[in-house]
């Protein structure tokens, strides 16, 4: 029979020994870390300036990267001013990234969306038929004459636009001098 103290001195040893999966060098992973869209395209962008957007797609693409991706991650750092656009060229404005935040988007595209107020053209009048000579080397009137459709076109208003627009102070002063007209009052 063994001796007890041997045997409680192997114990000890095995207890004080280190574990050899602590001690062993890590595993390789399985999967790679994930790579960040974000960030490699705009590295991408800054290490090589002036490229168009199909040029870095198609590199990305190569790399691995979805194609709509990159091109929407493009398109919208240009919306936000992340990079620029000379023609169909692009290039990045800062030395790094700064990640792209919801609210951020949400007011470029606001932007971008709002209707620009631009003076529509509007329609000549049908012009009248002159007889030849020299009634036909006199100029045209510039200004055609006010028809129906025309008066129609001023007063037509687009009512959901008008009111994301107007202060709400003028609208409630529109919504009193509507709400005496209605009632029959004077405003």
């Amino acid at each position: 029979m063994p001796d007890i103290q041997s045997e409680l001195s192997k114990v000890l040893n095995e207890w004080d020994s280190p574990e050899p999966s602590i001690n062993q060098p890590k595993e390789k992973r399985m999967f790679p870390q994930p790579n960040n869209v974000s960030h490699d395209t705009y590295n991408y962008i800054h290490l090589n300036p002036g490229l168009t957007t199909a040029q870095i797609t198609t590199a990305m693409a190569a790399k691995g990267f979805k194609e709509a991706s990159v091109s929407s991650l493009v398109y919208q750092m240009h919306l936000v001013g992340r990079v620029r656009k000379e023609g169909h060229r692009v290039f990045s404005v800062e030395p790094t990234l700064r990640p792209i935040k919801a609210r951020e988007l949400r007011e470029a595209r606001k932007v971008r969306a709002a209707p620009q107020q631009t003076a529509k053209p509007k329609k000549a009048a049908p012009a009248e038929k002159q007889s030849a000579g020299i009634a036909a080397l006199q100029p045209q009137a510039t200004q055609p004459k006010p028809t129906q459709q025309a008066k129609a076109e001023r007063i037509t208003v687009d009512l959901d636009e008008w009111i994301n627009e107007v202060p709400l102070m003028q609208a409630r002063m529109v919504y009193m001098k509507l709400k005496a007209i209605f009632e029959g009052g004077a405003a």
